[in-house]
């Protein structure tokens, strides 16, 4: 339930912002572009597992994701500022306020390290003599080191495809400064970087598209001169990842899990128009 507040937070306060919503005098930029970063937070998750030698499933994982340590030299480095979660998007100005956007939101998901599960399926010998057994709703302790570990810290990347539609609610007579109230929604295409451990087996996979999502997001939005602006989103999502790897390039190894998952994000950006 308190997974679910932020977002029934969000659509009550977006009834009140279009309640008070007023038209703009002028016609927006007709492209814009933002750079930002994000905090994630993730439900529980249930994840199986198969291959040659083994079927099980795993219940209720909790996750966590991994926010970078502030810094100047990672934040304010050009080379580095992919290592953080962030997010980043293009924008088109169709009319009467709609948008059609596309973007990468790079998160970060990592199963949290010993808690316990319940376990259930098989571990054959052939796979591993150590885990080797029949999981009838056994209790197992979910160690990353040596057990099971599912992680995408390489990215929990989700590609989005969104319609946005901005509610003006305040300027100044010139324009130099507005406030807007945005919400969307549109398709995700997860490109999931697995690294896991699989019963002891390392894996450090590469992207790979593993399923489909869908979001909806609201926020608010302040510009500058109709040029630069800062926006805070709150962006709630499902994905479906059916076809995640676990093993090197070319096992037949899969996971699959469902992720539902709560995104707060900052972000600057700059709308334009291109010059014919």
């Amino acid at each position: 339930m308190k997974f679910f507040a932020p977002l029934l937070l969000l659509l009550f306060l977006s009834q009140i912002i279009f309640a008070q919503a007023i038209d703009s005098p002028k016609t927006p930029k007709k492209f814009f572009f933002y750079w930002g970063y994000n905090r994630g937070m993730y439900s529980k998750s249930t994840i199986s597992y198969h291959g040659p030698g083994y079927e099980f499933t795993v219940f209720d994982v909790q996750a966590k994701d991994m926010p970078e340590p502030f810094s100047f030299k990672v934040y304010a480095n050009p080379k580095l500022i992919t290592i953080p979660q962030f997010n980043f998007r293009v924008g088109y100005y169709w009319k009467n306020n709609i948008y059609f956007t596309a973007g990468w939101d790079h998160m970060k998901y990592q199963s949290i390290d010993g808690q316990s599960v319940i376990m259930d399926g098989h571990v054959d010998k052939s796979y591993s003599e150590k885990y080797a057994d029949i999981y009838d709703h056994k209790e197992v302790k979910m160690t990353h080191k040596d057990f099971l570990k599912m992680e995408h810290s390489d990215g929990f990347n989700l590609i989005k495809i969104n319609v946005e539609k901005h509610y003006n609610i305040w300027q100044t007579p010139k324009n130099q400064i507005a406030i807007q109230a945005l919400t969307g929604t549109g398709p995700i295409f997860p490109l999931t970087w697995t690294n896991s451990t699989l019963l002891g087996k390392y894996n450090d996979d590469r992207p790979h598209f593993s399923g489909l999502g869908i979001s909806v997001f609201g926020g608010l939005k302040v510009s500058f001169w109709d040029r630069i602006f800062f926006q805070y989103d709150l962006d709630f999502g499902y994905v479906n990842a059916w076809d995640i790897t676990t093993r090197p390039k070319g096992a037949p190894d899969r996971a699959k899990q469902q992720i539902k998952y709560f995104q707060r994000k900052g972000v600057v950006g700059i709308s334009f128009n291109l010059r014919k």
